[in-house]
Formats: structure tokens, C-alpha cells, sequence
């Protein structure tokens, strides 16, 4: 199958595309299935997410070098598909699963900078505004992609910038009521911080608890919160307002 793939990107390649490659390396990175708004994929510092070219079996091409976006012309030799009903105004595209696992293949482990792209895109969008939350939604799936499928090739510096944005956005999904998309969003991203006692981990585990409370789970909540209330104690002293229960239990965001 990957073989049959990369002689495929060797006929867009001849074909006049010679940024399929990198295009559709950098689609890889979000989740499949789901719409990718057309702003994700305006900027040249994408080329950092390949391996190095390498010619293929096919036609000893290589993907030729970073440049700007192809995704209209991808989509049109079929490989991505647009969507033609985005979550509000956006354009955006979708990809098949088997095209997203073919090329992941590829992404250099270790190198990968891809949160900027996500970060500059919530940037200053209230969290408790409702003409945000479409996009928070939106984007909020591919957040999930990123801690859950794509976290391997990552390094902690790109996982560490995920934090702000994946705490926005797990705040304005429990604000817009969509609490079980919260709750996924916080156990994807706890299961990325550096342990239990973490600053961010105890900031998503009190988040978690809640999601768990609005949604009915009260013995799983309340479990959950004494955990960070105890935590908390013991990092910051028994005094300190955070380990206290009245603190610990109140709206995290």
C-alpha cells in the first residue's frame, strides 16, 4: 500500500503538484475524518514536519521542496476531499483514515513542530464567547489527534506548548456544553504530562473531575477531587487555598 502511494504522489509530482508530499505529510497531523479548516495549512515553516526527501522506487523523484500549499489541487487528484459543510464560515478539507496512517510513516519523531500552527489559531479567541466555540470544536478534535495518535513524533517542547491551548479549548467545550468532548480532551492530554504531581496534570485532573461532576459520575468527581485537594496539600501546604476542598471543587475555568 505505501509503495502504491508514493507512486501516486510521483504522478501529482509530474503533474505540475510538487508539494503533495508536504502537504499531505502536514494533514497527517490532524485527526482523520474530520474537517481541517484551510487556515491550518497557510505557512512555509511546515517543511520542518518531513523526513528528508528520498527518491522513490517509482521514479527516484523526490517530493520536491517546501513551498506553499497545495491542498486545492490535492484535493482535486482526489487524495483529500473538501468539506463542503464546515463548522460555521470555514473551508476546509478532509482526510481518509488509510491516507492519514500512510503518511504519519513519515513524520520525522523528535523534530516535529506543528503546535504553532494550532496556537496561533486560538490566539485570543474567548473561551465563554459562543461565536468561538465552532471553532474551538473544531479544532478541539484535532488537539485530541495530536496528544493521542501523533504525540510520538513530538518532542517535549512541542507537547509543552500544546498545554495553554489544550486548557483553553477543554474550557470553552465545557462552557458551549459539550462536556463529554471536554472530558476526552483532559484524559488525552493528562496521559502527556510528566507526572501525577505536574502543575498542569493537577490543573487537567481538577478539570477532569468536574467534567465528571456536570455529567452526572458524582463518586468518580468526588474521588478525583480530593485526590488534587490532597495533592495540593502536600506540594503546597495545607493552608494554601488551592488544598482546600472549597477550592478544589469550584468551576476550574
Amino acid at each position: 500500500m505505501t509503495r502504491t502511494w508514493e507512486i501516486s504522489l510521483d504522478d501529482l509530482v509530474r503533474d505540475g503538484i510538487p508539494h503533495a508530499r508536504t502537504v499531505l505529510r502536514l494533514l497527517s497531523c490532524y485527526a482523520a475524518d474530520a474537517a481541517i479548516p484551510r487556515y491550518l495549512l497557510d505557512d512555509h515553516r511546515l517543511s520542518g514536519l518531513l523526513a528528508p526527501s528520498q527518491p522513490s522506487e517509482s521514479s527516484g523523484r523526490t517530493g520536491g521542496p517546501p513551498g506553499p500549499p497545495a491542498g486545492p489541487r490535492i484535493a482535486g487528484a482526489g487524495k483529500a476531499r473538501p468539506d463542503r459543510e464546515p463548522a460555521g464560515p470555514e473551508r476546509a478539507v478532509i482526510l481518509h483514515p488509510l491516507v492519514v496512517e500512510t503518511n504519519r510513516m513519515y513524520l520525522r519523531a523528535g523534530t516535529a513542530r506543528p503546535a504553532e500552527l494550532m496556537v496561533g489559531a486560538l490566539s485570543g479567541l474567548p473561551v465563554d464567547s459562543h461565536a468561538a466555540w465552532p471553532r474551538y470544536r473544531m479544532l478541539g478534535v484535532h488537539l485530541h489527534a495530536r496528544l493521542d495518535t501523533v504525540a510520538a513524533h513530538l518532542d517535549q517542547d512541542c507537547l509543552t506548548a500544546l498545554r495553554d491551548p489544550t486548557w483553553m479549548t477543554v474550557c470553552a467545550l465545557d462552557e458551549s456544553g459539550a462536556y463529554d468532548a471536554a472530558e476526552r480532551l483532559c484524559r488525552a492530554a493528562l496521559a502527556r504530562v510528566p507526572g501525577p504531581d505536574h502543575r498542569a496534570g493537577l490543573r487537567l485532573r481538577r478539570q477532569l473531575a468536574w467534567e465528571l461532576a456536570v455529567q452526572g459520575e458524582f463518586t468518580g468527581a468526588e474521588a478525583m477531587f480530593a485526590e488534587v485537594a490532597a495533592r495540593r496539600a502536600r506540594l503546597l501546604g495545607d493552608d494554601h487555598p488551592s488544598a482546600c476542598w472549597p477550592s478544589a471543587a469550584a468551576p476550574p475555568c
